[in-house]
């Protein structure tokens, strides 16, 4: 960094320290706010699991509960690193349909659609052969409570997709705040949930609130989106 900034200084004369630009760093700052606020929220979300998890679930019937759980949290974190890849074309697609095409929100339903359809067959495999294909992948037997519930942990990272579908049109349309103020309230619930079913229920809480917390969100973020759709049509109206 300090050699490239050397360069630049010599090569073209500038002076990096400029009172303009800071003005315009306060500028950026502000403008990309919501859009970090919005994933400190949904990093909370998705990673309340393991915390509690290992500080709650201390009952003798919990025992390897947070071993069993660490492991199924590694694949749901696969696989949304994969989906995460495919967002990544589908969300710059996303800002594209909203200058470039008129069927915007058609286009974007059905991309949810095939999202959630996609995940479903997904469940539906998985549910009927995590038997053979959990201890395939960890044949540790302390890992194997964990196997029930592979298809609702891969499950949960569909919605997520699904919601970063939607929260991409939101911001295409500039509504920033919108996403952060829809996303506030199932990312709370679900973590409060969390300090007050994992005592309870150990790992089963964990898996189902990391779903649920899932689906909470897009219910909101679909609410928002929908919102949108209605203003937008009043405006062209």
């Amino acid at each position: 960094t300090f050699l490239t900034w050397w360069y630049l200084k010599r090569a073209y004369s500038l002076s990096l320290f400029h009172s303009k630009w800071y003005q315009n760093i306060l500028k950026w700052i502000h403008e990309g706010m919501p859009n970090w606020v919005f994933g400190l929220l949904y990093n909370t979300l998705i990673t309340i699991g393991m915390l509690t998890i290992r500080t709650f679930a201390v009952a003798p019937q919990f025992s390897n509960h947070e071993d069993a759980y660490a492991n199924l949290y590694k694949l749901g974190m696969a696989a949304q690193f994969i989906l995460a890849f495919a967002g990544s074309v589908i969300y710059t697609r996303i800002v594209i349909w909203k200058h470039q095409r008129n069927d915007f929100f058609p286009r974007v339903f059905l991309l949810i659609l095939m999202v959630i359809g996609s995940g479903s067959l997904v469940w539906t495999f998985l549910h009927w052969s995590y038997q053979w294909v959990y201890p395939t992948l960890f044949p540790n037997p302390i890992f194997q409570a964990g196997a029930p519930f592979l298809s609702w942990m891969i499950f949960g990272r569909f919605f997520g997709l699904a919601s970063g579908i939607l929260v991409w049109g939101l911001l295409a349309y500039q509504k920033d705040w919108m996403v952060v103020r829809w996303s506030v309230l199932p990312v709370l619930l679900t973590v409060l949930l969390h300090f007050i079913l994992i005592p309870k229920y150990g790992m089963t809480a964990a898996v189902f609130l990391n779903f649920g917390g899932e689906c909470l969100l897009f219910i909101c973020c679909f609410c928002a989106f929908l919102r949108l759709r209605s203003g937008v049509k009043r405006k062209s109206a």
